[in-house]
């Protein structure tokens, strides 16, 4: 595997020179030394990963001989150097998963070979601390071109293992790439069954070491052949899933959800409203502080009022969309603005320092301000349906309690068609509401962006007996970036405020 360690020690021997230099040398064929890497004990086992490759049709692949040959012409340069000394060495390969021979990032293979010492003089190889770069095979093997007899003996290897077992690509719906996926050999220790999804896989539950080859996703058991659970959801009849098999996974979109534990595609809802409502709840609080104390001397109240105005930014649906340079200048002169407002209020002057440091100051905040409301905009139209609904509602109850209203949860309106379960199936939306003061009471379902009625609440949609019928309330990713931005800006610029207070 990539990162594991490579040492090899030998000794070598000759008692006599080569009297007829390079030119009595016979080269090694690469095909013998491919047939020699496949003939190997692990070489077999190599081979037959790649469907019983042979020498012969690795030697055919340029990417895999070059490499090859690149060791050997270095060898006939080192030899030509020293034309009587043998030109024998121990010798190692890095291979890749598909035979390539290993290089570095500048290029260099990572091969090379030990060569032998002086003549009547045994000599001790050490080659040592070699890592390897990829996952794939290592080839050490001793060679011998020069006419001369040569002696090779206790050639031994350590292998040290990295930090990597085991490397699994996986196909969206949970197959293995097996060409690119790899796990080092186990020596023994048990398999590690935890795979796609973090989940545990069912296999090689019969006696000829096949299985079923199903993952355990706890509430239910998933077939990543066919990218489907083999059992109902238990959720099935929930509204966001009423259009969809009840064997689906992920909502059929696997890129972008995630389904753990067989129950909920990423049913974790979004905590970016309870930000933006917390910078409004939180300048509020900043803003009452200041009227009437002239300083903010109570922290703890403002992180409470932070709390309670969740989503409340988000709600407020403040408009824009000015560039970031158009943004900053604006935010700045109004701070320039509100700065000298501020000072003339408290019976202060403005000087030039003044406007610099409120127009500075200004610039900033608009321009945060601005970065964080196209952040919110991306990030609200890249999050999940139901983490989408979720914080549509949200922003719904503010809405609607701002008049009076009151949510009492949801609204069951029946379709008088059924489930796949056989069950009476039935409509839910989000929210029904009564007004504290006067007892009317409304349907309202919260859509976010340009999303539509469910196949259910478009059949029970005239079923709903409430005033004015079915109320849709829509939230959109522009409007929430918008808010955002504005409230970022209104709360910092509450802050700074202090700064222009009078002594």
């Amino acid at each position: 595997m990539a990162g594991d360690k490579i040492d090899i020690f030998g000794k070598s021997y000759y008692f006599q020179n080569n009297t007829g230099g390079t030119g009595a040398n016979s080269a090694i064929p690469i095909i013998d030394i491919l047939t020699g890497l496949l003939g190997g004990p692990t070489g077999g086992a190599a081979a037959a990963t790649h469907g019983g490759i042979t020498a012969s049709q690795l030697s055919g692949i340029g990417d895999v001989t070059s490499g090859i040959s690149s060791l050997l012409t270095n060898q006939t340069t080192d030899a030509a150097a020293a034309p009587t000394v043998p030109k024998a060495y121990i010798n190692y390969i890095f291979f890749d998963e598909q035979f390539h021979v290993v290089k570095d990032a500048l290029g260099n293979i990572q091969a090379a070979g030990d060569k032998v010492g002086t003549n009547s003089v045994v000599k001790s190889h050490a080659i040592t601390g070699k890592t390897a770069l990829k996952s794939g095979y290592v080839y050490i093997y001793v060679s011998n071109e020069s006419p001369v007899n040569v002696f090779f003996d206790n050639l031994h290897v350590i292998h040290t293992r990295g930090a990597i077992l085991e490397e699994t690509h996986y196909y969206p719906f949970g197959l293995t790439m097996q060409g690119i996926s790899s796990k080092a050999l186990a020596f023994g220790n048990p398999e590690n069954k935890r795979g796609y999804n973090g989940n545990e896989i069912q296999n090689k539950e019969f006696s000829d070491g096949s299985g079923l080859e199903f993952y355990d996703f706890n509430a239910r058991t998933y077939d990543q052949q066919v990218g489907r659970f083999i059992q109902i959801d238990p959720l099935s009849d929930e509204e966001d899933q009423e259009g969809l098999s009840p064997y689906h996974f992920s909502f059929n979109n696997p890129v972008r959800y995630n389904d753990p534990d067989g129950k909920c595609p990423n049913c974790a809802t979004a905590g970016i409203g309870a930000v933006l409502g917390g910078l409004i709840g939180g300048g509020i609080e900043i803003a009452s502080q200041l009227y009437n104390n002239g300083s903010v001397s109570n922290w703890s109240a403002v992180g409470g009022a932070a709390l309670q105005g969740a989503v409340t930014g988000a709600a407020a649906g403040f408009t824009g969309g000015a560039s970031l340079l158009t943004t900053a200048a604006v935010s700045g002169g109004a701070n320039v603005v509100g700065g000298a407002a501020n000072r003339a209020i408290q019976g202060q002057g403005t000087t030039l320092t003044n406007v610099v440091t409120d127009a500075t100051v200004g610039a900033v905040l608009g321009a945060g301000g601005k970065m964080v409301g196209n952040a919110v905009n991306n990030g609200t139209n890249n999050l999940s349906n139901s983490a989408k609904g979720k914080l549509g509602e949200a922003v719904t109850e503010i809405k609607y309690g701002a008049q009076g209203y009151k949510s009492a949860g949801k609204a069951e309106v029946l379709t008088g068609g059924r489930t796949a379960t056989g069950k009476p199936a039935k409509a839910i939306y989000d929210h029904k509401m009564t007004n504290v003061v006067t007892g009317k009471q409304i349907t309202v379902e919260s859509k976010f962006n340009g999303s539509t009625l469910t196949p259910n609440q478009a059949a029970a949609q005239s079923r709903v007996t409430t005033p004015g019928g079915l109320i849709i309330d829509r939230t959109t990713s522009q409007g929430l970036g918008n808010g955002a931005k504005a409230a970022t800006v209104g709360t910092g610029a509450g802050v700074d405020a202090q700064r222009n207070k009078k002594p």
